[in-house]
């Protein structure tokens, strides 16, 4: 008896770790400082200073005070760069961001002061760029 529970166990076991295995993502994630470009000129887009799922994040100031996010991703094995603007006048500092596919990104702007945070997704393809509140 004491065998087949210990043979279970390990079956149970065994099938867990593939789940919690086969449930984790590769999914590019990372942190960054937003830059305030407000009272300058944001940086030229340098694609050989980058690499797919790089992610940039500007405060600037261009009829609406925001948050613009330039983020690089591979189309067609080439490397590209979008960019998104969210309007906000709240002031954030820091950035998280994972990336939810090859296209999309999903963004969280947050300052650790006012524990105030900002969440939406930036997507682009091709000539395309968006951004969306929702965050699927």
């Amino acid at each position: 008896m004491l065998q087949k529970q210990t043979a279970r166990n390990s079956v149970i076991l065994t099938l867990c770790l593939f789940f919690v295995l086969g449930c984790g993502t590769n999914l590019p994630e990372g942190d960054v400082k937003i830059i305030d470009v407000r009272n300058g000129s944001e940086p030229e887009i340098d694609l050989s200073a980058h690499k797919a799922n790089d992610v940039e994040v500007y405060r600037s100031q261009f009829m609406v005070d925001g948050y613009k996010v330039r983020y690089y991703q591979l189309e067609q094995n080439k490397l590209v760069s979008h960019e998104a603007t969210r309007g906000s006048t709240d002031d954030f500092y820091n950035a998280q961001y994972v990336w939810m596919s090859d296209t999309s990104v999903a963004i969280r702007l947050y300052n650790d002061s006012t524990n105030k945070e900002l969440r939406f997704r930036v997507f682009g393809k091709g000539s395309m760029s968006g951004i969306s509140d929702q965050l699927k």
